[in-house]
């Protein structure tokens, strides 16, 4: 998102940030995955910076990104963050980080609702994007033991019947590599063209900025189409591909341009 984003003409010399909600080590990851398709030169300009809301205490970036992406602990549910200690410390975190940006926040992540009921059913997690819809049964000793698979299958099947797409997650691998566990569901997600979906927080209701919005979200789907087709080149080949690209985007400008110098991302403050 934040690579599409950097290939309009509105975000002409604006800096970017991204906190991870999260911790550090999602921070770290974003990072990793920007310098590797991100420009060097580009990189530096933007002022990019990835960390968690205390690396940005007492510094600023045009354009914030937040992460809300979150995972299970263990063999378990997602954590409750609205749960007291928690609430406290994620409305401190986001507070912080709505601080840090001057003009803009994007929340990005893929959009998760739990317990979804379909008639007499319930479907553990379903990811929701562009439209379409995928479903996640989380396989544990619980709720899910091999004595109840097949209830489990046969109850799948009807709902496969229906339209929706599965994938199944077991418990007990996630607990032993949840990177592994969790692959299918990516590759599902990958396949059903079902991307995260980002938000401006701070929005003015401007119908320039909801085309702005959507021409980043499609660009940014383009962005990962080929980076997956890229795994077999360098990536020297797709820094090349976006710099052609960059020439061929026609976005509605928000509003005129501010002191800087540069496009106002209007509405934001």
């Amino acid at each position: 998102m934040l690579i599409a984003a950097s290939e309009q003409p509105e975000y002409k010399d604006a800096t970017f940030g991204v906190i991870s909600m999260v911790g550090s080590e999602q921070a770290l990851y974003i990072e990793s995955l920007l310098r590797k398709y991100m420009p060097t030169t580009e990189y530096v300009q933007r002022r990019v910076l990835c960390g968690d809301p205390a690396q940005f205490q007492g510094d600023e970036r045009d354009v914030m990104f937040l992460s809300m992406v979150d995972v299970p602990e263990g063999d378990g549910p997602l954590p409750l963050r609205n749960e007291e200690g928690y609430e406290y410390m994620f409305k401190k975190r986001f507070n912080v980080a709505a601080s840090r940006a001057r003009d803009q926040i994007w929340v990005a992540g893929y959009r998760v609702t739990t317990q979804w009921p379909v008639g007499a059913y319930r479907i553990d997690l379903v990811v929701e994007g562009a439209g379409r819809r995928l479903a996640i049964e989380c396989d544990g000793e619980r709720w899910h033991s091999a004595e109840k698979l097949g209830e489990d299958m046969a109850r799948q099947a009807i709902l496969e019947r229906l339209g929706w797409r599965f994938v199944r997650i077991r418990g007990s691998q996630f607990f032993r590599n949840p990177d592994i566990a969790i692959e299918p569901v990516f590759t599902r997600l990958i396949a059903l063209d079902i991307p995260p979906e980002g938000s401006i927080a701070q929005n003015s209701g401007d119908p320039g900025e909801q085309e702005l919005k959507n021409g980043i979200i499609r660009r940014a789907d383009e962005l990962r189409g080929q980076w997956k087709e890229s795994t077999d080149h360098s990536v020297s080949d797709v820094v090349s591909t976006r710099s052609q690209n960059r020439d061929t985007v026609r976005v509605r400008p928000v509003t005129s341009g501010n002191a800087s110098g540069r496009t106002s991302l209007s509405g934001t403050k």
